[in-house]
């Protein structure tokens, strides 16, 4: 009973990793990653073939598109290539239906199906599992099939329900992928169509994304466009959005956009920057408290959660949730309710969850900071920001929107920036990403005395390689951890062994970071 209780949870973990693997696969390698799950899981049931199966679009036919043999055992995807609907009728008939096929021995098929019977028993297969695979509008798309080569093998219902979880991740990547292919053929004809208009004018305040319909986003870089496609497709859903990217890179106005395009934007979108609030109120600023719960509790208060209700709620920096904050977050996630912190009042919330994070979140799930179970609630569409530097065709947009806001305020007058200024613009890398840029225009047009802009003290040095380990350092370190050294190194910031040798930054970095969180050495 006891090695049927780990096999389980082994198999339960395979699963998990799976899960994850799909969650953050990009379309180029999503081919790649459903063959070496199959293998996966057809090495730990000790099974000799796994496969998938698409049905053409008409009904008509259908096709083994992906396939796992083990060493010795005959590939069949040549074989199965366009096969007429009807030719494992029953087999076929089950699974357009919607139904799973589990066969732990041929005997299993119905008696009024003798054909079937013959030609499973030509490929050479002792027992059969079949589970459809569902895409748009509930359409079944094909099937996932695990196959017994040399024995009869009796299908679990755990086992059943696992690899159904496997079944419907590979159905959701499929899908989009066939998205996202879709959408670069289509953005690959427009860029051929208007590159001939596309011009070195540095006069580009009517060309920002306004025609894009994104509000302040702007950009008409591929990979802008694509993150913007996402965001119109997932908008109109109530599905759980996570926003993965640097510092800097505008995850907050992406978040905006899927609100205010969402049938939820006649409720307000309210805000968490988790990062900004010591833990010790994080509780009570997401759920409330009442009267006296804690010493300094004077009144009740409502949480943001219930704020949100019938609307947004953005979990900024979500990856500094403590592990206690996470478990009440899914609870939330999961059933929609909570309780206010001293109270016992259950309290139901409709808020549609949309997180942001620039940390690695599955390497916080491997070193035991982040609960995968969490992360599948949050990342039911997860959207990578593009860092600025991959995309600095929109460099030159970004800034003449940047001025035109920055010299209102300035009251000051700029009509040319000069090509060697927006040369180095374009080619410098901006670890701080689209802030960096804002902040250094802001300099620029305080700086400038007369209508053509003038860039003093910027600096161009940073290598794209350095940039991008140093903009990627940054986000692993929290909030939590700097303090945490901070105090064993007793405040203690340069030197050998005190706290910015031990985090591995420069101290002026550190001193940023302490800044930026809000960190203050306690005094005497």
């Amino acid at each position: 009973m006891k090695t049927d209780l780990q096999r389980q949870r082994a198999f339960g973990d395979l699963v998990a990793k799976i899960l994850a693997r799909f969650a953050s696969s990009t379309a180029s390698d999503i081919d790649k990653h459903i063959r070496e799950s199959l293998g996966e899981i057809a090495h730990f049931i000790g099974i000799e073939y796994a496969y998938l199966a698409h049905i053409a679009a008409d009904d008509s036919s259908w096709s083994v598109t992906h396939e796992w043999c083990s060493p010795g055992s005959p590939s069949l995807i040549a074989q199965y290539q366009n096969v007429p609907m009807g030719t494992f009728n029953w087999n076929e008939q089950e699974i357009i239906s919607g139904r799973a096929v589990v066969l732990n021995s041929l005997a299993d098929i119905p008696e009024d199906f003798p054909d079937d019977q013959a030609r499973l028993e030509a490929t050479g297969f002792k027992s059969n599992l079949q589970l459809p695979l569902f895409g748009k509008e509930g359409r079944v798309n094909g099937c996932i099939a695990l196959s017994t080569l040399h024995r009869e093998l009796t299908w679990s219902e755990t086992q059943i329900q696992q690899f159904r979880l496997v079944g419907d991740a590979i159905a959701g990547v499929l899908c989009r992928k066939q998205a996202e292919t879709e959408l670069r053929r289509a953005l690959e004809e427009v860029d051929r169509l208007t590159v001939q208009l596309r011009a070195e004018n540095l006069y580009l305040q009517e060309e920002i994304a306004n025609s894009l319909g994104f509000d302040e986003i702007v950009g008409e870089s591929v990979p802008i466009r694509l993150t913007l496609a996402k965001v119109e497709h997932v908008a109109v859903t109530d599905a759980s959005v996570l926003l993965l990217g640097e510092t800097g890179t505008g995850k907050e106005l992406l978040a905006r956009a899927i609100h205010n395009r969402s049938p939820r934007k006649h409720r307000p979108m309210v805000k968490v920057n988790l990062a900004a609030l010591p833990i010790s109120l994080i509780e009570s600023e997401l759920f409330g408290h009442v009267k006296g719960a804690y010493t300094g509790a004077v009144a009740d208060k409502i949480g943001r959660f219930e704020l949100a209700d019938g609307g947004t709620l953005f979990l900024d920096e979500i990856g500094e949730l403590n592990s206690e904050l996470q478990t009440k977050l899914l609870r939330v996630l999961q059933e929609g309710e909570f309780e206010r912190i001293g109270s016992s009042k259950t309290v139901r919330v409709d808020v549609r969850v949309v997180a942001a994070t620039n940390r690695d979140l599955h390497q916080a799930m491997e070193r035991e900071k982040f609960r995968p179970d969490l992360y599948y609630r949050l990342a039911v569409f997860p959207i990578e920001v593009p860092p600025l530097r991959q995309r600095r065709d929109d460099i030159p947009l970004l800034v003449w929107h940047l001025i035109s806001k920055k010299q209102k305020r300035l009251g000051k007058t700029i009509t040319s920036v000069p090509k060697s200024t927006m040369n180095r613009l374009v080619n410098y890398d901006w670890p701080g990403n689209i802030r960096e840029l804002e902040n250094v225009l802001e300099r620029a047009v305080i700086l400038t005395s007369g209508s053509t802009l003038v860039l003093e003290g910027f600096v161009q040095s940073t290598p794209t390689k350095t940039s991008e380990n140093q903009a990627a350092c940054p986000p692993d370190i929290a909030r939590s951890e700097i303090l945490s050294v901070l105090e064993e190194c007793q405040w203690k910031i340069k030197g050998v062994g005190h706290a910015a040798e031990r985090l591995g930054l420069k101290p002026s970095t550190l001193r940023y970071r302490m800044k930026v969180h809000g960190i203050h050495r306690p005094t005497k």
